[in-house]
């Protein structure tokens, strides 16, 4: 399979994975408190507003 100049620029994929984490830890948040899981929902979207050093340095 021929890897693509992008994917070579991302290599692994840290905020994806990263992601899925945090969103798994948010579930059980919100039966406990919605606030807290709405903030950690919140953070995961800043988070991938945030442009990726590494695809800039690629183009």
């Amino acid at each position: 399979m021929k890897e693509t100049l992008l994917a070579r620029a991302i290599g692994k994929d840290f905020k994806g994975i990263f992601s899925v984490i945090i969103y798994l830890i948010a579930i059980p948040f919100s039966f406990i408190n919605s606030w807290i899981s709405s903030a950690v929902y919140v953070l995961v979207a800043l988070m991938w507003l945030v442009p990726d050093r590494r695809i800039e340095g690629q183009f």
